[in-house]
C-alpha cells in the first residue's frame, strides 16, 4: 500500500471512530435525558400519593374571555407542586395511554422555543421538553400548539408519526394534558402531514396562530378535516378549543406531522 493510500486510510479510520464516539454519547446522553424524565413522573406520582399538604400553592391564571386580562390566583394541583417549585416555567404535562409519551410541557412566553434544546433544568439538551409554542396554558380559551421532537429512538413525540395509521388513532384516540391546576381530556379528530410553510406564508394555514390571530373555529375544523390523511367521522363543536401536537415527520424536508385534538372534558 502507497503512503498515501495509507493517509487515507488512516483518515478514514479515524473519521469512522471520531463517528462512533458522537453517536454513542449523543446515546449516552438521550439515556441520561430520559432517566431524567422518570425521575420526573416518580415525583409526580410521589407527590400525588401525599396528603400533608397544608399550604396550598397558588398561581395566576387567565379566565374568561380571550382578550379579558382578568386574573386570579388558582392553587396548583398537588402532584404539581414540588416541580413547579423547581422550575415555574412548567405549565402541565400531557400523556397519551399506550405510547412512549408522558412528558412535562413547559412554556417561556418570552421566548417559546426556550425548551428546543434545553432540558427541564434549563441545562443543554439535544431532546428539550414538549413546550407551548403558540397559546397560552394558563388561559381557558384560544388553540394551543405543543412542539416537540421526533427522536429515532421512540421517545418524546415521535409516536405521533404513529398517527398515520388510522388503526393506531383507533387504538389510542385520547391525549390527557394537565394544566398546573386542571385535569383536562382532548380527542384526536384530525392528523395531517403539512409542510413549513404553512407556519411561515401568509396564506399558510396556522400562520394566523402564529400572529397571535384565529380564524373561526368552524372554518378551520373545516380545513382540517378537508386536509386529514384520513376519515375519523368525528366533526367537533365549533367553540371548542383545540390543541395541537407538533413534531417533524422527517419525510419530506421541512414537513411537520400535526395531530389536532379537541378538548372533551
Amino acid at each position: 500500500m502507497r503512503w498515501g493510500e495509507k493517509v487515507i486510510l488512516g483518515g478514514l479510520v479515524l473519521a469512522v471512530i471520531s463517528i462512533t464516539v458522537v453517536m454513542v454519547g449523543r446515546q449516552l446522553d438521550l439515556k441520561k435525558e430520559q432517566d431524567t424524565f422518570g425521575m420526573l413522573r416518580e415525583k409526580v406520582e410521589e407527590q400525588k400519593n401525599r396528603s400533608d399538604f397544608s399550604v396550598p400553592l397558588t398561581v395566576e391564571g387567565t379566565t374568561g374571555a380571550i382578550e379579558d386580562d382578568t386574573r386570579k390566583k388558582r392553587i396548583v394541583l398537588k402532584e404539581y407542586q414540588e416541580l413547579y417549585k423547581e422550575n415555574m416555567d412548567l405549565a402541565g404535562w400531557i400523556r397519551i395511554e399506550g405510547t412512549n409519551i408522558d412528558y412535562p410541557v413547559m412554556q417561556n412566553l418570552t421566548d417559546r422555543e426556550y425548551y428546543l434544546y434545553r432540558d427541564f433544568y434549563k441545562n443543554d439538551s439535544y431532546a428539550g421538553v414538549p413546550f407551548v409554542g403558540t397559546g397560552d396554558m394558563n388561559s381557558e380559551e384560544g388553540p394551543l400548539f405543543l412542539y416537540g421532537h421526533n427522536m429515532k429512538n421512540g421517545t418524546m413525540f415521535a409516536d405521533l408519526l404513529n398517527y398515520q395509521s388510522k388503526d393506531y388513532w383507533e387504538k389510542h384516540p385520547e391525549v390527557l394534558l394537565d394544566t398546573l391546576w386542571a385535569h383536562r381530556q382532548y380527542k384526536i379528530f384530525a392528523v395531517l402531514r403539512v409542510s413549513e410553510k404553512e407556519w411561515s406564508e401568509k396564506t399558510g394555514m396556522f400562520y394566523f396562530d402564529v400572529a397571535g390571530q384565529w380564524k373561526e373555529n368552524d372554518l378551520r375544523i373545516q380545513e382540517l378535516k378537508e386536509r386529514a390523511i384520513f376519515e375519523t367521522s368525528i366533526i367537533p363543536n365549533d367553540q371548542v378549543s383545540l390543541l395541537y401536537l407538533v413534531t417533524c415527520s422527517y419525510q419530506k424536508k421541512g414537513e411537520r406531522m400535526v395531530v389536532v385534538c379537541y378538548e372533551s372534558s
